[in-house]
């Protein structure tokens, strides 16, 4: 028995231990998943530790077909971005060497874990499916000039690409319509084009963000009001909002189809990996609401006393209990008469059958008696009474 104790012991304890384990792994290595918006205050902390840097420029005082908000537009970007806590190199008016020399400095800014900006505002033209950003100095008196004045917007974001910057922006408000253009179709040998071609992005971690499609022309203003481009003035609605980027210029995108009644639709093409803030916000601790003041209720008026008359004492009832019914003398005598009968006739039964089991039979039947005897006893009892 003790054997068969121990192995039922045994067989519940290998059941019950590897159960047991299992469940525990189960619990310590699940993921927390966070699907707020916002930041958690670590994440916050890393990205506040980074390295944020801009190069914007903005020419607008061209010798031909002058534009009068591009320095509006890349002052007001370069202060937006200074308040998010970027680095900023904002150049105004720029001629072809400073934009050369600028975006040198700029790739050598930009490190590993970095987020760079490059913002540009002013005339840009396409030329055989090559976009070109003009300088202030260009001259381009024959489209075949433009390779030699102009600056290649490709050679911008190969330098911005080439780094080991974690997300790179490009943001051109620069689709303008321009006297290049029309002065090289009215030769009829040209190779350009209205506005910018479309640009995939091809390096990962890159945005590029045009103010208008593909071979559209950008606004400079709205009927020639506003200090700031339609594109430029609702993206600087938004660039300091905690949005992340995606969701900032799906907005922009939609105020300026609004501002601009449909005519001109801006574009992104990215690349980017995971959400990508500009400026990040922690989670907000959550404070408890004050408690509310509970109302004071006044009464109008005061409540009467009742006063009721003095009830009567009820008077206490006895219970008497009933008397046990005594046995009278007949029913002893009755008792002793069958309880002798049955021993008779056990002793007569042994005695004519000769059987010796039939002496059980006899002390049945004078149980049996003598339990009809204490019965008479309480029958006669009553009867006394």
């Amino acid at each position: 028995m003790l054997k068969l104790t121990r192995l039922i012991t045994s067989f519940l304890l290998a059941i019950t231990i590897p159960l047991a384990v299992a469940k525990s792994h189960s619990l310590t290595v699940s993921p927390r998943v966070n699907s707020s918006p916002s930041l958690l205050l670590g994440e916050w902390l890393i990205a506040q530790r980074q390295k944020r840097v801009a190069l914007v420029i903005g020419n607008g005082a061209y010798p031909e077909d002058p534009l009068a908000n591009p320095v509006n537009d890349a002052t007001d970007v370069a202060n937006a971005l200074k308040e998010i806590g970027f680095e900023v190199t904002l150049l105004k008016n720029a001629d072809r060497r400073k934009i050369d020399e600028a975006v040198e400095a700029f790739n050598k800014q930009l490190r590993q874990g970095d987020i760079g900006i490059f913002y540009y505002a002013g005339h840009g033209v396409q030329v055989a499916g090559e976009n070109y950003v003009i300088p202030i100095d260009a001259k381009l008196a024959r489209e075949a000039d433009v390779g030699y004045d102009a600056i290649p917007l490709g050679k911008i974001i190969n330098a911005i690409e080439d780094t080991d910057a974690k997300v790179k922006i490009v943001i051109l408000d620069a689709c303008r319509d321009n006297p290049f253009y029309r002065r090289w179709r009215s030769s009829g040998r040209s190779l350009a084009s209205r506005g910018l071609a479309g640009i995939n992005s091809s390096g990962r971690g890159t945005l590029i963000a045009f103010s208008t499609a593909p071979g559209q022309i950008a606004a400079d203003s709205l009927a020639g009001k506003g200090r700031n481009s339609p594109y430029t003035a609702h993206l600087l609605k938004y660039l300091k909002s905690p949005l992340e980027i995606g969701q900032m210029f799906r907005r922009v995108r939609e105020d300026v189809l609004q501002a601009t009644n449909n005519q001109q639709i801006p574009s992104v093409s990215e690349a980017l990996v995971g959400d990508v803030f500009l400026n990040p916000q922690p989670i907000a601790a959550s404070s408890p609401s004050p408690p509310k003041p509970t109302p004071q209720v006044t009464p109008s008026r005061p409540t009467p006393q009742v006063t009721l008359p003095p009830t009567k004492p009820t008077p206490p009832v006895t219970i008497t209990p009933r008397p046990t019914p005594q046995p009278s003398p007949n029913a002893e005598k009755v008792g002793w008469i069958w309880t002798l009968f049955g021993t008779l006739l056990g002793v007569f039964v042994l005695m004519v059958m000769g059987v010796v089991w039939f002496g059980g039979v006899a002390f049945v039947l004078l149980g049996v008696l003598w339990g009809v005897k204490w019965l008479g006893d309480w029958i006669l009892g009553g009867e006394d009474k």
